[in-house]
């Protein structure tokens, strides 16, 4: 941030900072860690301490406030991500993959859902046919490329992926 953006620094103050290299607000506050860095601006710059004291006041409050918008703004991005992830709607929340194939990827190490769109649908058939015969479920015939297709168009369009 410009220290123009602290309050009580215009451009005449500001043309002042720069002559010293100090062009931010993280400058300024870099720029007065102790007592004696605020007297030596002071001397340099022409400007009384208490003001520099206020201008150090004012940049800490920008800082902070800059640090917790930056923080909401992630906060949000996440929130947004994890609402992605979820159903559109409740209605949308009845199962796409019906059972006893449902059951079977579950077997085979899907958690959820979601997972499936990482997939081929030549996998998911393979990964069907392969672990019925693994763990033995009995089932005898097996889903069409076409529904796991559907499968995972439908996954895909309830969590906006």
């Amino acid at each position: 941030m410009d220290v123009t953006e602290i309050k009580g620094i215009g451009e005449k103050k500001k043309e002042i900072l720069n002559s010293l290299d100090i062009y931010t607000v993280e400058d300024l506050i870099a720029a007065c860690k102790t007592k004696n860095d605020i007297k030596e601006l002071s001397k340099k710059s022409g400007v009384s301490t208490d003001t520099i004291k206020g201008w150090l006041k004012n940049a800490n409050t920008l800082l902070s406030k800059a640090k917790q918008t930056e923080s909401k703004t992630k906060q949000e991005q996440v929130k947004e991500v994890e609402e992605k992830k979820q159903p559109k709607e409740e209605k949308d929340n009845k199962p796409v993959i019906r059972e006893p194939y449902w059951h079977i990827l579950q077997m085979a190490g899907i958690k959820d859902e979601y997972s499936i769109v990482k997939y081929y649908p030549s996998q998911l058939l393979q990964l069907i046919y392969d672990s019925n015969i693994k763990y033995k479920c009995g089932v005898k015939s097996m889903p069409t490329i076409n529904e796991i297709i559907y499968w995972i168009n439908t996954i895909k369009s309830r969590y906006n992926v």
